[in-house]
């Protein structure tokens, strides 16, 4: 067996030790605050390879009061219609040079600490970008940007900042043609315009309005897209994607649409949050235990309450928020990967991560990590099966539109 083979195999029983289901959850938990917190659903997968359901309406009109003798109502049909998710592939490839494993022979400590601290990483970083997703419509766009002519900043015109990180390559669609790809991300400021601007390692000639995607992410990608279907799809009401998990919600069924409260650049108030929660109550029966936004929202609100706080002789409060944050009696997430101008809330029974494999190490040749034949080098990649959904989109709302300083 050559070296490097012989090397994978020791890597990948240390691996295997360290990196237990419940260390992996844990390293899940610092990074992905809203999908790790999702509830897992129960159903197992149909025959046709997703998990599903049935959803009825029809049939009022068989129904009503009437005289003692008068005809019975003229029944309507029950219509039936199937909702379905279906799983997407997420993966997150980790590799590691020969010459960085030969710096450390000799040196067992720092072997392992130098192995542990990549693999740690990865699994964060992929988590972080699970979480990302989360807030994205599932159709990998990650925003558009401001015409761009032989420079290598990037002004965002829409998105979420803190979604483009260090490292990230990235492509750049006018329609459907590709204008640039591969482009390198160098530095994220959040601050700087409305959605913040990104530094490329090299200039570019984008056209305005250009989306932006992951490198591959867009091509020949599936009609609802390669990446998860996160919170911005489950409230749609139909004009922006016309169906939500294969049922029309265009023009189609009723109980479907999302719930959006559009806040229309006004700050964010104690009646508005008011507002989304008896929407959300009025249109569904159900409600919201959770809510969620980025700092931008809870510091926004904090700013507008704060003066409203009767101070008492001799006590003293600081503008600082504890540790547990609640509104209303639930709990408010604070997420950086919301939506600067965003805020949801929902009942957290009701949306679900339909995981038929969980964020893990691959190990279906018996190693996690896999000597590369031909590259002197050693690959691992996590992967998940999974993807966000429910059975009652108006188990959940969205604000959003609010206004904003990062």
């Amino acid at each position: 067996m050559a070296d490097g083979e012989s090397l994978a195999l020791e890597l990948s029983a240390l691996a295997k030790r360290v990196y237990s289901k419940k260390k992996i959850e844990k390293l899940i938990q610092e990074v992905a605050v809203t999908y790790d917190g999702l509830t897992k659903a129960s159903d197992k997968l149909g025959g046709a390879g997703v998990y599903g359901g049935a959803i009825y309406q029809g049939n009022e009109a068989g129904q009503g009061s009437q005289n003692e003798y008068e005809a019975l109502r003229t029944p309507d049909r029950q219509e039936v219609l199937q909702w379905n998710v279906q799983p997407k592939v997420f993966t997150h490839t980790i590799m590691i040079s020969g010459l960085a494993m030969s710096m450390l022979e000799g040196n067992e400590e720092s072997f392992a600490n130098s192995f542990t601290l990549q693999m740690d990483q990865g699994l964060k970083d992929a988590a972080k970008e699970l979480n990302a997703q989360t807030f994205r419509t599932g159709d990998g766009k990650l925003g558009t940007c401001a015409v761009v002519s032989g420079s290598a900043t990037v002004t965002l015109k829409s998105g979420v900042a803190t979604h483009f990180r260090p490292g990230m390559l990235l492509d750049f669609y006018n329609s459907t043609t590709l204008e640039v790809t591969g482009a390198v991300v160098k530095s994220v400021d959040y601050g700087t315009g409305t959605y913040g601007t990104v530094t490329l390692a090299s200039a570019i000639t984008a056209t305005a309005d250009d989306a932006i995607y992951r490198t591959g992410v867009n091509s020949n990608a599936p009609t609802d897209g390669k990446e998860i279907a996160g919170f911005p799809r489950i409230t749609d009401d139909g004009s922006t994607f016309s169906a939500y998990e294969g049922v029309t919600r265009l023009n189609g069924t009723w109980a479907w649409k999302g719930l959006e409260l559009d806040a229309s650049s006004a700050n964010l108030s104690d009646d508005f949050l008011q507002r989304m929660y008896m929407t959300m109550f009025s249109y569904s029966g159900k409600k919201p235990n959770t809510m969620v936004s980025n700092t931008t929202q809870l510091r926004k609100y904090m700013a507008l309450t704060l003066p409203q706080v009767r101070y008492e002789e001799g006590s003293k409060r600081d503008t600082s928020f504890p540790e547990k944050r609640i509104w209303n009696g639930m709990e408010w997430i604070v997420d950086l990967d919301c939506g600067f101008g965003d805020i949801y809330m929902y009942d957290k029974s009701y949306i679900y991560k339909f995981e038929n494999r969980p964020l893990s190490f691959d190990s279906s040749n018996g190693n996690i990590i896999k000597w590369n034949p031909g590259y002197d080098a050693f690959i691992a990649f996590a992967k998940t099966y999974s993807n966000i959904g429910t059975d009652v989109p108006r188990a959940m709302i969205r604000g959003k539109s609010l206004a904003y300083t990062f």
